[in-house]
């Protein structure tokens, strides 16, 4: 859920009282009124000394205090009215309860392998795994904290006393509860555990807590910006920042990227394998002899086909991609996941729940390691291990002796290109994390309880949101606005672009340039550019003095482009565009002859030397390349139009009408009549340079529409 933030920078502490009174009168909570009064007598006794002349050096000092006191209200507000048991207990929990519980569970596991059976190890789970799941929901419920509370948390999670599962689930329950509600001494027990843990699990995830709940409260909380001042002081820290922001990004892609991967990767390699899924199991096709005397090379094609399409899901996990949500989002719905903390779990094949998986397999099996074996984020593997149990039923014995074996879970996506297992890199660690929070805020039954952070950057807490902040890391601004624009994130990266004023930087400059281009601001473009001596900003500023109908202008820097890199052939093309523009087809056609001596199957070349051809009343010539164009790319709209166009000033009107419907056809238009004139009104210089009449036009429209 949104926070609600009625104490906006601009607001007195007068308006913010009010408003956050008139906010609880229709669900007041007695210790809140009762909370809220003290800040208000607080508040009038301060305004009384002022009024009565007294100079009070702390009177800043209080005021920020109460400003404090109301934020800090308002969270505990909003967390009672949304559980009002969680919200009314105590800061002081028993300390000494927990931290006992933790280590003995902690000194257990060490001593397991000493002498505890089965049984006894299986107690010692389903307790800590009960009691764990109560500290996560009061730790991610729990209200503003004091400062001896964050003391104690920071102690404990740096403890080596206590697992570590214990100290990454403690540190996603604050993240879960940090990212709902802004708490500032969880926020900086959360930078503090970054800067001091030695355990990189611990670390990366505490790194994934605090960039993702850093809210718009600069004004009340000066110590947010003083303690990223000094994180973000080292290059490290920023490098991962952005990282950290790129991954959110990835992950906010996965439903997209499932789709590609469904649609045109999974197809081709099952279409290949030599394998039929049928409802009753999974067989071996049958050879087909004959298939194999007609096409013997098929086998070795199906088998490239299926090795491209492996490859390419490797290189999209590697790139980042989540190329398992798609796989395991229809496996979230096991009673495991009704509770929170199951969600954030590391995994772990003792877990009670899955003790049916563990038994069927044993404790050595691939199965037990599935952790340590594969990329799948821990919610996954989860999820796979359940599934897994609920089909040892119905596995052949012979099978499970299989699955037994060493090769029983191959990990082909989480190899390097020698075969080796990825390491348990702070990059990968820290994506799995993020695909685990992206699966619970978009999958968990109640996740309309919880603020998502995976959405547009006008609406993350994170730091690049705020110009304030966003500064501290100008370095890697530029980096990530080339990924912004490789992401077609437009409306994020005009935003992060008005965050860095940088002016300074030629390549945020031209990808202001490119914004401006997309949303048809070509002056605003021109001004930006104007005068630019680099390739890059002249190509822009050409293309926008090209879209702005200032052919002239575009013609020269297109024509120092080709001075300035030869081997370019988009300038080469560029520069003939603008020739044709402007009826200087001679000349067009000079520099196009010469672009298809030197490239002569390059279709884009011959698509814009039949086009100045028939500008300049070479039909026979134009015709002759369109005929070629239309072998190697028949379906293609643009070649369609244009070629119709040849055969119709040459006066073949059946040619020219069936490539008119084949436009038709191809484009599938609501309104085909209308399609069709629009393209004669755009192309009305050709039309009347070879005296085709507008009357003549509404006939042809008539015979291909079929509206005679």
């Amino acid at each position: 859920m949104e926070e609600n933030n009625r104490y906006m920078p601009g607001e007195t502490l007068g308006q913010a009282i009010e408003s956050f009174r008139g906010a609880i009168h229709a669900n007041p909570i007695p210790h809140v009124i009762g909370r809220l009064s003290e800040i208000e007598d607080d508040y009038r006794l301060l305004q009384h000394y002022m009024q009565q002349g007294y100079q009070d050096e702390k009177r800043e000092q209080l005021y920020q205090t109460l400003r404090r006191k109301l934020d800090q209200l308002m969270g505990d507000y909003r967390l009672a009215v949304g559980n009002p048991v969680a919200a009314s207990q105590s800061q002081q929990e028993d300390q000494a309860e927990i931290i006992h519980t933790l280590q003995a569970f902690a000194a257990d596991i060490a001593l397991a392998g000493q002498g505890y059976n089965a049984d006894r190890l299986q107690e010692i789970y389903q307790a800590h795994t009960q009691y764990t799941e109560k500290l996560f929901l009061q730790l991610c419920r729990a209200p503003q904290w004091n400062e001896p509370t964050a003391q104690f948390y920071q102690e404990l999670i740096l403890s080596p006393t206590i697992h570590t599962n214990d100290a990454q689930l403690i540190v996603s329950a604050l993240t879960l509860g940090l990212i709902n509600i802004f708490d500032v001494r969880k926020f900086i027990l959360l930078t503090n555990i970054y800067t001091l843990s030695g355990d990189e699990q611990v670390r990366q995830k505490a790194l994934v807590g605090w960039a993702l709940s850093i809210h718009n409260k600069l004004h009340i909380y000066p110590e947010i910006e003083q303690t990223l001042r000094q994180l973000l002081s080292e290059q490290k820290v920023r490098e991962e920042v952005l990282q950290l922001q790129m991954q959110i990004y990835l992950c906010m892609n996965a439903e997209k990227d499932q789709q590609h991967i469904q649609q045109d990767i999974m197809p081709n390699i099952i279409n290949n394998s030599n394998l039929n899924i049928t409802p009753f199991g999974v067989t071996e096709k049958e050879d087909d002899q004959l298939q194999d005397i007609l096409n013997p090379d098929a086998a070795d094609k199906a088998i490239e086909d299926v090795e491209r399409s492996m490859q390419k899901m490797m290189d999209m996990q590697r790139a980042g991609t989540d190329i398992y949500f798609g796989g395991f989002m229809h496996m979230k719905n096991f009673p495991f996941f009704y509770q929170i903390a199951n969600w954030f779990r590391p995994f772990d094949i003792n877990h009670p729940a899955l003790s049916k998986a563990r038994e069927a397999l044993g404790a050595n099996s691939p199965l037990a390691i599935l952790g340590a074996q594969t990329s799948l984020c821990d919610s996954d593997k989860y999820s796979f291990t359940l599934a897994f149990a609920n089909m040892i039923d119905k596995i052949p014995k012979n099978i499970l002796e299989a699955l037994n074996s060493s090769d029983a879970f191959p990990t082909p996506f989480a190899e390097n290109g020698e075969g080796e297992s990825l390491p348990a890199s702070s990059t990968l660690i820290r994506r799995l994390y993020l695909q685990t929070l992206y699966r619970f805020f978009h999958l968990y039954r109640d996740k309309k309880q919880f603020f998502n952070p995976f959405q547009p950057l006008n609406k993350q807490h994170t730091l690049y949101r705020y110009p304030q902040l966003a500064a501290l890391c100008r370095d890697t601004m530029t980096q990530l606005a080339r990924f912004l624009y490789k992401q077609k994130q437009y409306q994020d990266l005009q935003l992060l672009l008005q965050n860095d004023p940088d002016s300074d930087n030629q390549e945020m400059q031209n990808i202001r340039a490119y914004l401006h281009i997309r949303n048809r601001q070509y002056k605003d473009a021109i001004v930006l550019l104007e005068g630019a001596t680099q390739p890059s900003a002249m190509q822009l500023l050409a293309k926008a003095y090209y879209l702005n109908e200032e052919y002239a202008k575009a013609e020269e820097i297109y024509r120092q482009l080709t001075e300035k890199q030869e081997s370019q052939l988009s300038h080469q093309l560029n520069y003939a565009r603008c020739l044709i523009k402007q009826k200087k087809n001679k000349e067009a056609l000079h520099v196009l002859f010469k672009c298809h001596y030197n490239t002569p199957d390059n279709v884009a070349v011959m698509q814009l030397l039949a086009w100045a051809q028939l500008c300049e009343k070479k039909t026979g010539e134009a015709l002759e390349l369109y005929g070629k164009i239309l072998q190697q790319q028949p379906d293609t709209p643009e070649n369609q139009l244009n070629a119709a166009y040849a055969y119709w000033v040459t006066h073949q009107v059946k040619e020219a009408q069936a490539l008119f419907r084949k436009y038709i056809e191809g484009a599938n238009p609501s309104d085909s009549y209308q399609l069709l004139q629009q393209a004669f009104a755009s192309d009305g210089e050709l039309l009347d340079s070879y005296r085709i009449s507008p009357v003549e036009r509404q006939i042809m429209a008539d015979i291909v529409c079929g509206k005679a």
